[in-house]
């Protein structure tokens, strides 16, 4: 008792001491665990980004804001610039934000149309491969059945019997098979319509999108570039609106026609990285959609050129190897 006691006090006594640094241990354990959770949650929303090739929007947001406008972007100190500028950001991730959202919840569609697609072919396969089974069992019952008749000695016209049976079995799973085709070739024919359907969708979302930026890239432009004009007569007459710009700005306002050059410059600049996402956007939606359609034939098709040979060995293999034994024995 007197030894629990004095572990107990010197566990207080030693926590008193550094409880300071406990308490630092705790704390920074505890920010561990936040970021590892944080980080883990923005590794699993990054990966649903990607899934629907949406993780680089945002990207393309700041591209839009900035691209070519190193210089330009010092006008901005200045109200008159500040004020199309931030608009038009405010715009911009309202566009992306809106476009995000509609691809998200169209790549779930797809998601979802995938795995009902997918599903029910598993299902009309497992059922396709129980009837399957069963008539070759019909024909295992068959074979045992003679077998034991005739005491694991075939005669002539059993062994005749059989062979004609195994001979029906492989007629009637070919038979099977080739029906199996054409309800699966209907099934992803079926799939492809939809799914195209659904990724036309997309692709629309994307030129919409697209468009509604050119439409605020150009708004943007169109005011930045009277914004600045105004600036640049204030600076030719001495007005008090460039009261407070630095020298450096002031230099970049008194020579017009290199500024003006310049945001064209940056709008040309702006345009031609939107086309040209625009059509990254959507080839890699076609390409998806068309790859998802594509590997769902290949493996109908894999399925079935194995299917064949599968059917093949066991009737004329298989079967028909164990019915040349059983004569072999006879003759003995």
């Amino acid at each position: 008792l007197d030894y629990g006691l004095g572990d107990k006090k010197a566990v207080t006594s030693a926590r008193e001491q550094y409880q300071d640094e406990l308490l630092d241990m705790e704390e920074n354990e505890g920010a561990q665990e936040a970021a590892a959770r944080s980080a883990e949650e923005k590794a699993s929303k990054m990966a649903v980004l990607k899934k629907a090739n949406v993780h680089e929007i945002q990207a393309l947001r700041e591209e839009m804001l900035n691209k070519g406008e190193s210089e330009i972007s010092k006008l901005r100190v200045h109200p008159l610039m500040a004020e199309p500028a931030n608009a038009f950001r405010d715009q911009m991730a309202e566009a992306t934000d809106d476009f995000v959202a509609n691809v998200l919840e169209q790549s779930k569609q797809k998601e979802g149309e995938r795995t009902m697609f997918f599903e029910a072919l598993q299902e009309a396969k497992d059922v396709a491969a129980k009837e399957a089974k069963d008539e070759i069992a019909k024909y295992g019952a068959l074979k045992k059945k003679t077998m034991l008749e005739c005491g694991q000695q075939l005669q002539s016209q059993q062994l005749q019997m059989l062979q004609k049976a195994n001979t029906a079995l492989y007629e009637t799973l070919m038979d099977m098979e080739m029906a199996q085709v054409e309800r699966y070739a209907e099934s992803i024919s079926a799939f492809e319509g939809a799914y195209d359907e659904l990724s036309k969708r997309t692709c629309e979302a994307i030129a919409t999108f697209c468009g509604r930026l050119r439409d605020l890239e150009a708004h943007y432009q169109e005011h930045a570039v009277a914004a600045a004009a105004e600036l640049i007569e204030e600076v030719a007459k001495g007005g008090e609106k460039i009261d407070g710009l630095s020298e450096e700005v002031k230099n970049l306002l008194q020579d017009k026609e290199t500024l003006m050059n310049q945001m064209n410059a940056a709008h040309d600049a702006k345009v031609s990285r939107l086309d040209a996402k625009e059509d990254e956007l959507r080839s890699w939606e076609e390409k998806n959609s068309n790859g998802v359609v594509a590997q769902a034939k290949a493996d109908e098709y894999s399925r079935n050129r194995t299917r064949v040979v599968e059917i093949w060995n066991l009737v004329h293999v298989i079967h028909k190897n164990e019915l040349e034994l059983s004569s072999s024995a006879m003759e003995l």
